[in-house]
């Protein structure tokens, strides 16, 4: 039996999601999935994702960029919606805010059963969501005299369903 296009089950995956169809996650997300090196139930993930999506009314996903080799799979996506709510430390403001993410997928049998992410929360760790922090002024060039990077400017990344599950066990 030949195993589905890990890149067509994956952007109906992303459909699925931005549709809000919840329901249809068996068929793409096995019965349990590691997200981060924790082994969650489906459910639960599927719960992480709502809850992380319910504070901008229109979250939406784009995918950039796919990459298949086999059963694994790299994804660049476009995050974008607009804040209702406090979300991932910024208060909403009525604008619209936008952010890439980069995950990375194993598939088994045709489903998710691992999945790694990392989103850019740099444009996002200022305030309000379309507050124009230090974060996103350009990086001093190299060689520039007195020029220096400020740490400090760069939060530490943490992934929304790593967040979503902190929360969770709280």
């Amino acid at each position: 039996m030949h195993a589905p296009d890990s890149r067509q089950v994956y952007q109906a995956y992303v459909d699925a999601l931005n549709m809000r169809a919840f329901h249809r996650m068996s068929e793409f997300v096995h019965d349990t999935v590691t997200v981060e090196g924790r082994t969650i139930a489906r459910a639960d993930y599927v719960t992480a994702v709502e809850t992380l999506m319910a504070p901008l009314a229109d979250f939406r996903w784009e995918v950039d960029e796919l990459i298949a080799d086999g059963d694994r799979l790299a994804a660049r996506l476009t995050v974008s919606g607009t804040p209702t709510g406090p979300w991932l430390g910024t208060r909403p403001t009525g604008s619209a805010i936008s952010t890439k993410e980069f995950a990375f997928y194993h598939f088994r049998e045709g489903r998710i059963d691992t999945i790694h992410y990392l989103l850019d929360t740099s444009v996002l760790a200022h305030g309000s969501c379309g507050d124009a922090g230090p974060s996103q002024r350009p990086l001093p060039r190299p060689g520039t005299p007195g020029a220096r990077l400020d740490a400090s400017a760069v939060p530490p990344p943490v992934t929304p369903a790593v967040q979503a599950l902190r929360s969770s066990e709280r």
